[in-house]
């Protein structure tokens, strides 16, 4: 998601330049997932970066995450930890 609302959408477009360069790491991330979905793996190193893309997305997620959500995560995370019988 590239904002969470329109007014912060609209704010990003008035600041092209620099939500370009703050949001081009996860962008060029998207468009090479996008791009190889369909395409059949050969090597080895093809499949750990398309994985590693997909663990990367939520990780910046999570470091941009406020209070609030970052609460919601926790209770998450307990209740997959108590679920599933891991600790993560």
């Amino acid at each position: 998601m590239l904002e969470g609302s329109e007014a912060s959408f609209w704010d990003s477009v008035k600041n092209a330049q620099a939500r370009g360069q703050e949001i081009e790491p996860e962008f060029a991330d998207f468009l090479k997932r996008v791009l190889i979905a369909d395409a059949p793996f050969t090597q080895p190193a093809d499949l750990a970066w398309f994985l590693a893309a997909h663990a990367r997305e939520p990780r910046r997620r999570f470091e941009k995450a406020d209070a609030t959500q970052l609460e919601a995560l926790t209770a998450l995370r307990t209740a997959l930890e108590a679920s599933l019988g891991l600790m993560f």
